[in-house]
């Protein structure tokens, strides 16, 4: 190989490892279960591709811009190097997000936009509220349920049961942040991040997911009983999540045991696996309308 090519390729695989696709791929799901959510389908293939582009280039972005400012900017610094190129990536992908959202209709621009300003508001100067647990928890979890609104938005149909799941979309990501926070705990002490595992420990953390999980179940038996799901949606749902609360309840009788934090390494992995699962299943409900 050509011994110019050498600066080129490795700049290609840092501006590929910063769109962070292989922590992201798999979210697009969100967005395909948005679509099918109320059963409509006279929705035109285009407006699908489009709006799988603008989902893909939305999680892009965010994950890129909340790279950039958690790693990349000191990174370049400390290295005394130029990374200006890189800040400029994330605000790309969301013009071309909001380009496709706007061809396919008003709505899904103003949500892709809405998307936009609660990760700004999440990873960037000056706000960089992720900083702070609270809001930390709420923008995560609004941040990724805009994508289920933007499948919603295809159709234009807005109907109590879509409402209904983006609302239950929107609980789910409260414990699948909790449980992030549990795994990165000693990167966001030494960060300076103000997780709940960092101020109120990982006792508490751990009964806050299992809290979560519990609502959660007990929303799907009360979208089931105002028929709004199907039985196999709760079973599903019940299913899923005692799964995971049990992954993360295992690790905490094992920490009382040791007082190690690292048990705690893998459990996102396990999680997203259980989670795709679950995505998979809710999917192949909606489509054969179960």
């Amino acid at each position: 190989m050509p011994g110019f090519l050498n600066p080129i390729l490795k700049n290609l695989c840092e501006y590929a490892g910063f769109l962070k696709f292989k922590d992201w791929w798999y979210l697009n799901g969100i967005f395909v279960i948005g679509v099918f959510s109320d059963g409509y389908w006279d929705i035109k293939p285009h407006y699908i591709i489009l709006g799988l582009i603008a989902s893909s280039s939305y999680l892009a972005s965010g994950y890129s811009l909340n790279e950039y400012h958690d790693h990349i900017k000191n990174k370049f610094r400390q290295a005394g190097r130029d990374g200006a190129a890189f800040i400029v990536i994330p605000y790309i992908l969301i013009g071309s997000c909001l380009l496709a959202a706007f061809y396919i209709s008003t709505a899904s621009f103003l949500i892709v936009l809405l998307g936009f300003f609660v990760s700004w508001l999440y990873s960037s100067v000056p706000f960089r509220l992720k900083r702070f647990y609270l809001p930390r928890l709420f923008l995560n979890s609004l941040g990724f349920s805009i994508i289920f609104l933007l499948g919603v938005s295809l159709s234009g149909v807005y109907s109590a049961r879509s409402w209904m799941l983006f609302l239950f979309v929107l609980i789910l990501f409260f414990p699948l942040e909790l449980i992030h926070t549990l795994e990165d705990i000693e990167s966001d002490i030494k960060s300076g991040l103000k997780t709940p595992p960092v101020i109120f420990g990982i006792e508490s953390t751990v009964f806050s997911v299992l809290a979560f999980f519990i609502l959660l179940m007990l929303f799907a038996a009360q979208l089931y009983f105002r028929r709004f799901v199907s039985i196999y949606f709760l079973i599903v749902s019940s299913v899923s999540f005692f799964t995971i609360a049990l992954m993360v309840f295992a690790r905490l009788a094992r920490y009382l045991e040791d007082d190690n934090q690292k048990l705690f390494a893998g459990i996102k992995q396990k999680t997203r696996i259980v989670m795709v699962f679950f995505g998979l299943s809710l999917l192949l409900l909606l489509l054969f309308n179960f």
